[in-house]
C-alpha cells in the first residue's frame, strides 16, 4: 500500500512526459500549418477555419490517446476539440465573461468523458474556461516573452533578423495551451488506479 502513492506518482510523470513530447511536435506542427491556413485567410476563410479544426483535433486526439485506452472515450475527448475550436472562431475578443461561459460547452465534454476513469474530472469544467477565457491576457505576454527571447537569440548568434515573429509567437501559444492541459491531465485529473475504475472496454 506505501507504494500505492510512488507508483500513481510515476504513472502521472510517464503521461507528462508523453504530454510534453507531444506539444512541442505538435506546436511547431500547428504553427505550421495555421500559416498555410492564413495565406488563404482573405481569399477562402474556410479553409484558415478547416486547418484550425485540423489543428485542435490533432492534439484533442492525441491527449485522448495518452489518457485513455478505451475507443469511445477516445473518440469523445476530439469532440471537445472541435466544440473548441467552435467557440474560438465565435469568440469576440471584448466578451470575458461570455467567454468563460462558451468553453464550459467543451469543458462538461471533457468532465463527462474523464468521469469514472480518472481523478476529479470536474477540475475541467474550471481549467478549460480558465485557459480559454483568459486567451486575452496571456496570449500577449506570450508573444512579447517570445519576440524578447528570438532578439536575444539572434543577438547572440549573430543570426539575420528575418526570423518569422507570428510563427514562433503562435507556436509558443501552443505550447503554453499543451502544457497547462499536460499539468492538469497528469496531475490533477490523473488516473485512477486500476482496482478503483470502472472497466474501460469501449
Amino acid at each position: 500500500m506505501a507504494d500505492a502513492p510512488q507508483s500513481d506518482f510515476r504513472g502521472s510523470m510517464m503521461e507528462f512526459r508523453r504530454w510534453v513530447i507531444a506539444a512541442f511536435v505538435l506546436a511547431i506542427v500547428g504553427s505550421c500549418l495555421e500559416r498555410i491556413g492564413t495565406w488563404f485567410w482573405s481569399t477562402s476563410p474556410w479553409i484558415f477555419n478547416a486547418f484550425m479544426v485540423v489543428i485542435w483535433v490533432g492534439f484533442t486526439a492525441i491527449e485522448g490517446w495518452i489518457q485513455f485506452s478505451g475507443v469511445v472515450r477516445r473518440v469523445c475527448w476530439p469532440i471537445a476539440g472541435v466544440l473548441t475550436v467552435g467557440c474560438l472562431l465565435s469568440l469576440k475578443p471584448s466578451a470575458l465573461f461570455s467567454a468563460f461561459v462558451l468553453f464550459l460547452v467543451p469543458a462538461c465534454v471533457e468532465f463527462l468523458t474523464a468521469r469514472g476513469v480518472r481523478r476529479r474530472p470536474w477540475v475541467w469544467l474550471i481549467a478549460t474556461p480558465l485557459l480559454y477565457g483568459t486567451l486575452g491576457f496571456w496570449v500577449h505576454l506570450a508573444a512579447v516573452g517570445t519576440r524578447r527571447l528570438m532578439t536575444l537569440i539572434q543577438r547572440s548568434f549573430n543570426l539575420p533578423a528575418t526570423m518569422d515573429s507570428g510563427l514562433a509567437e503562435y507556436a509558443a501559444c501552443l505550447v503554453v495551451i499543451l502544457i497547462f492541459r499536460a499539468v492538469v491531465g497528469s496531475f490533477i485529473a490523473s488516473r485512477r488506479p486500476m482496482e478503483s475504475a470502472p472497466s474501460e472496454t469501449c
